[in-house]
């Protein structure tokens, strides 16, 4: 339900995901994943060039392309609106505009958070600060090892008209993802400037570039929009979820490009400590101690 509790429109659009593959190399990756994901019973449709034009009329010449129909799409900021506007018609209290740089410890157990000046109480504390979190924890000495990327995206218009394009397309370096207001969204580069916010044109040149190399399109589409974000990212390219080695204190960061995609599983993980006081066993993969664990493993003789 994209209205739901929050009453508010997600942008939720399924006509699926075209990856689209311009080289022999990109052939040969689509090939790997196209099987991978037929092994993994994930559907999938293999489209030879004059299946995906028939889609996708717009789309310049390919070498093939694969069709992922179940590989959805919400807007992002849409997303954060509606869980805020949800959080608080079920009663909750939001706190905005505040900067917290410490955890507040009792008997070593944790018990609130605080700004250096306010501190709010709570018998679970999760940090979900994304690429922010590491200050936080080294606050009370939990190693959770997070820094930025940096990703720009432009989005491009033509006046009156409707996205060209109907799937969600990987091609030419880009992905290329319609909305529902007419904007065609062009993402992203990776960029390892610490939190750097500068916005630069040569970025925004090479993906409306790539726009025009995966599409035919016309000088009518221009940019209208452009920013950027920080994306989590942990030495392993895992997420760090879970419990730490202080009781009440959980951490959900380090889901690098997949934040909103990864929101469902974090929110079913963390309920489910929230009523059984402990997180499911399929997320020790992603804990917050793994580091630990893998150290003090290391550190054993071989036998």
């Amino acid at each position: 339900d994209t209205l739901g509790v929050s009453h508010r429109d997600v942008g939720y659009r399924e006509e699926g995901t075209l990856v689209v593959a311009h080289s022999q190399t990109e052939e040969q990756e689509n090939q790997h994943n196209y099987e991978l994901s037929r092994q993994l019973d994930v559907p999938c449709r293999w489209l030879t060039p004059e299946k995906a034009s028939q889609m996708e009329a717009l789309l310049n010449r390919s070498q093939s392309a694969v069709l992922y129909p179940d590989d959805h799409q919400v807007e992002p900021r849409r997303v954060v609106q509606a869980l805020l506007s949800a959080f608080k018609n079920v009663g909750g209290c939001l706190v905005e505009n505040k900067t917290i740089t410490s955890l507040s410890l009792k008997n070593g157990v944790v018990d609130g958070v605080s700004d250096g000046q306010e501190v709010w109480s709570g018998e679970v504390v999760i940090i979900a600060a994304g690429a922010w979190s590491s200050p936080i924890l080294k606050s009370v000495s939990v190693d959770a090892p997070v820094r930025p990327v940096r990703g720009q995206l432009i989005s491009m218009n033509a006046s009156g008209q409707k996205a060209p394009i109907d799937h969600v397309i990987w091609a030419a370096g880009v992905y290329l993802v319609p909305r529902n207001d007419g904007q065609l969204v062009v993402g992203a580069t990776e960029e390892e400037v610490g939190f750097d916010s500068e916005l630069s044109g040569d970025a925004a040149g090479k993906l409306r570039s790539g726009a025009k190399t995966a599409l035919s399109l016309d000088e009518a589409w221009t940019v209208s929009d452009h920013w950027c974000g920080f994306r989590p990212t942990t030495i392993d390219k895992l997420p760090i979820m879970g419990e730490t080695n202080i009781q009440g204190l959980l951490v959900a960061t380090g889901n690098y490009r997949n934040g909103i995609l990864h929101t469902p599983q974090i929110a079913e993980c963390f309920s489910q400590y929230l009523i059984h006081g402990k997180i499911p066993r399929s997320f020790d993969w992603f804990s917050p101690l793994r580091n630990a664990r893998s150290s003090n493993q290391s550190k054993q003789p071989n036998l």
